[in-house]
């Protein structure tokens, strides 16, 4: 499978006819990527409606109706009109006003207050959480996209020096290579990584 570079082309694959494999495939990469931002938007929702103390059953099952939503022809994702953590952020939050909503003569909790529903200021709780998870999900897309672009040797060295933070001289010693070997690799995977990083659609949704 050609990794998609985007969230865009993600979705897009996620909803449209393709071979089972193919689609299985897409499906895992964004559910791998997304399902920890996804999971704090949850919980971050919870919290500014005063549902303090949430079961995690019920964030996990609020967590998958959110995916569902994503299933569901995408949830009408246009990206003229926003970033995608954005529009998935909003899809989160609706689907917790839903389960609140539904459940709220079930439990002794706040009220829902539709006016935070739109909220966005970075002094609420969990806010700062879900900008990181968010952008570790996109750093997760970059380094997979990297994957797809270089040799297995290149990429294994650009892991092992700046993923894991390993000395290069000891790279170098653990896979029988010259100094220079690793040095070099790293360069092109940086290289490559950069190329990447520079498609108009990933630098909007890392706000560049």
């Amino acid at each position: 499978m050609t990794f998609p570079n985007t969230p865009q082309t993600l979705i897009e694959r996620l909803n449209h006819a393709e071979p089972i494999q193919s689609w299985e495939e897409s499906w895992e990469t964004f559910f791998d990527l997304y399902h920890q931002a996804v999971r704090v938007c949850v919980a971050g929702g919870f919290h500014r409606n005063n549902w303090n103390g949430v079961d995690e059953s019920v964030i996990d099952d609020v967590t998958l109706c959110v995916f569902q939503s994503i299933l569901r022809g995408g949830a009408g994702f246009d990206p003229d009109k926003g970033r995608f953590r954005h529009f998935l952020s909003t899809i989160c939050r609706r689907r917790v006003a839903d389960y609140i909503r539904e459940h709220r003569r079930d439990a002794q909790q706040g009220p829902l207050e539709d006016s935070v529903l739109g909220e966005t200021s970075v002094d609420r709780p969990f806010l700062r959480l879900e900008e990181e998870a968010f952008r570790n999900a996109l750093l997760g897309m970059l380094i997979a996209a990297l994957r797809k672009c270089v040799s297995p040797r290149v990429f294994l060295i650009f892991e092992l020096v700046k993923l894991n933070g390993e000395e290069p001289d000891l790279v170098a010693r653990q896979l029988g290579v010259r100094r220079g070997v690793v040095d070099n690799s790293v360069f092109k995977a940086m290289q490559q990584l950069r190329k990447i990083a520079e498609n108009p659609e990933m630098r909007k949704e890392f706000g560049l």
